[in-house]
């Protein structure tokens, strides 16, 4: 296998993945001897392969190494969640109500919602399904390229997180993880068999929450 090196840093990348809830529970806490309900589940895959298309068409693999986080979660800083990447809709922080944790196979987070209107309508879409997405917000740090048979495989060895974000918009699936279009480097893929092409699905979905957010408002 041919290893290709590619000194150009990408800049804020997004990777979306079906969200995986572990479990809904409620547990008390010492601190203050409340019940809290706490949301546990996977919010990325690792050491998987799925397939991404950049914005000439092309196609290559790529996977997150298993210690490409190690670095970014001992650092200290904060990583938010967020609802469907808007730094308008902040929902909490490693600071304060989102833990992350690594395993062999993921990237999993325990989170408790606040009581504010807005946090527990989400909480409610995400419990049914409405919002049935996960996805992280980071920058590339180091990666390696290797090509096999004419298929190029992007390995990123490091990154730095930023957030993880609750979205409702569906992203397509290429292998057993799914994909976030990114604004700059991937091509939409082709339209749906409904004729309803992927840019106009994502807008249709994401008016259809709005609405729902405001009919409950």
């Amino acid at each position: 296998m041919e290893q290709i090196t590619n000194p150009v840093a990408f800049n804020c990348e997004k990777r979306a993945f079906p969200l995986k809830l572990e479990k809904i529970t409620h547990e008390t806490r010492s601190r203050d001897g409340q019940s809290v309900e706490i949301l546990t589940g996977k919010a990325m895959a690792l050491d998987e392969f799925t397939t991404i298309i950049d914005r000439w068409g092309d196609e290559f693999q790529e996977k997150f190494t298993k210690n490409c986080m190690d670095e970014t979660l001992a650092d200290g800083h904060k990583i938010m969640a967020l609802y469907n990447h808007s730094w308008l809709a902040l929902m909490g922080s490693t600071a304060d109500n989102l833990t992350l944790a690594l395993k062999d196979d993921g990237l999993y987070f325990e989170f408790i919602p606040k009581n504010f209107e807005f946090d527990r309508r989400i909480i409610e879409f995400i419990k049914s399904g409405t919002i049935d997405g996960c996805s992280i917000g980071f920058r590339a740090l180091e990666w390696y390229w290797e090509e096999k048979d004419g298929t190029f495989f992007r390995i990123i060895t490091k990154i730095e997180l930023y957030e993880i974000t609750f979205t409702p918009i569906p992203a397509y699936s290429q292998t057993s993880v799914e994909v976030e279009v990114r604004k700059a480097d991937v091509a939409a893929p082709p339209p749906q068999s409904s004729g309803e092409s992927d840019i106009e699905e994502r807008s249709r979905i994401l008016a259809e929450v709005d609405k729902l957010l405001e009919t409950l408002g």
